[in-house]
């Protein structure tokens, strides 16, 4: 059993709902995060180590699906394009779950996962909900500095990309 300090808690939000946002809406107040709500989506804004993120619940209930999407708060250039595009293959080939993209009418780094719905009861789904947000926020800030290189016009190269994937332990 991992000693790890989680990030956030949502273990102890269980409302049953049947409609999957109110329970996403239930876990964003348990945190007392800053959020929108306007159709078939939950937008929210939090602050991670390295900067800030904005999170987006959407619910397609023809599909029976939530998509759920992390975007940096930086864009990456058009000239760091095919840069942008080996890192993105690097990174997701470390991702278990969800992937990272750059859509191109944004250029913002977004990581996106989309899980089906069928089948989940509320309790279930709090859980679910919780734990994507914390393995997707935790990735957001494991792939920072990579993402963050390539907005800022630093060349990701065969010397940088390596020590901008690299994972680290601890603190300075």
């Amino acid at each position: 059993m991992s000693t790890e300090t989680k990030l956030y808690n949502f273990q102890d939000v269980i409302d049953e709902s049947t409609d999957p946002l109110d329970a996403v809406e239930a876990l964003m107040m348990a945190q007392n995060w800053n959020f929108t709500r306007e159709d078939n989506q939950i937008n929210i804004e939090v602050r991670g180590q390295y900067g800030a993120y904005r999170i987006f619940f959407i619910h397609e209930d023809d599909m029976h699906a939530m998509q759920f999407c992390v975007q940096y708060d930086f864009t990456i250039h058009d000239d760091h394009h095919l840069e942008a595009t080996q890192t993105l293959a690097k990174v997701n080939e470390k991702l278990w779950l969800g992937h990272y993209e750059i859509p191109s009418d944004s250029n913002i780094p977004t990581f996106r996962y989309t899980m089906l719905l069928t089948g989940m009861s509320g309790a279930n789904a709090n859980a679910q909900f919780g734990e994507i947000i914390e393995v997707a926020l935790t990735q957001c800030e494991r792939f920072y500095t990579a993402f963050h290189l390539l907005a800022n016009g630093h060349d990701m190269n065969d010397k940088t990309m390596p020590l901008a994937l690299m994972e680290t332990k601890g603190a300075a």
